[in-house]
């Protein structure tokens, strides 16, 4: 059972396109911010790691703070 507000409903699937061979592959996101603005970036996928870190200046262009870091 699933509300609304799960993130699967929220957020749609992609069939990402990638060279086998090439060292990485770029997945297009969009990252929102606490205070909703947002912006599109392209991430590397790294299916070794179970963490995601963005620069400081990203994040605060996006309107997080210090005081959000985990």
């Amino acid at each position: 059972m699933g509300s609304s507000s799960d993130s699967s409903e929220r957020c749609g699937s992609r069939i990402v396109r990638f060279r086998p061979g090439r060292t990485l592959i770029l997945v297009p996101v969009v990252l929102r911010g606490p205070r909703g603005r947002s912006d599109n970036f392209r991430f590397v996928l790294d299916t070794g790691t179970t963490t995601t870190m963005i620069a400081t200046d990203i994040a605060e262009r996006l309107g997080f703070s210090a005081r959000d870091a985990v």
